[in-house]
This record gives C-alpha cells, sequence and structure tokens, in this order.
C-alpha cells in the first residue's frame, strides 16, 4: 500500500484470517496510516492546527505505524 518516502520495503503487518476477510494480529487503523503519511512528509501528527473558529485539533488523533516510521 505504501511505498518511497524512505519506508522500509517488503514488509507484512499484521495477519488476516484463512479468507482474508478479518485481521487476526495488529489491525491497521485508517488514523494510523494518515499519522504515517503526514510523519513521512515531514509534518508532526501531533502538531496543532487551527480552523476557521480558532478550534484546535491535531493532524492525526493518533501515532504513526512504528513499524514503519519507527
Amino acid at each position: 500500500l505504501l511505498a518511497g518516502a524512505g519506508l522500509p520495503a517488503g514488509q507484512v503487518i499484521g495477519a488476516s484470517d484463512a479468507h482474508g476477510a478479518e485481521p487476526v494480529e495488529r489491525p491497521i487503523h485508517p488514523a494510523e496510516l494518515t499519522a504515517t503519511i503526514y510523519r513521512v512528509l515531514g509534518f508532526d501528527p501531533n502538531h496543532v492546527q487551527l480552523s476557521d473558529g480558532d478550534a484546535e485539533f491535531p493532524l492525526a488523533e493518533t501515532q504513526p505505524m512504528s513499524e514503519l516510521v519507527g
């Protein structure tokens, strides 16, 4: 799914059931994927951004995938 940007190649993270329908080991959540993409682009995923209403929120609400970015 991810390639380039200095990420290690050829990694398999987690495992699925015999039918490939459900994760049985290390499910990856969309927020983790988003945080990982931000990290490899050079953004701190925990950095606070301001919206039009001055509400503060982090770029991602979780940590990047440690298997890929440490």
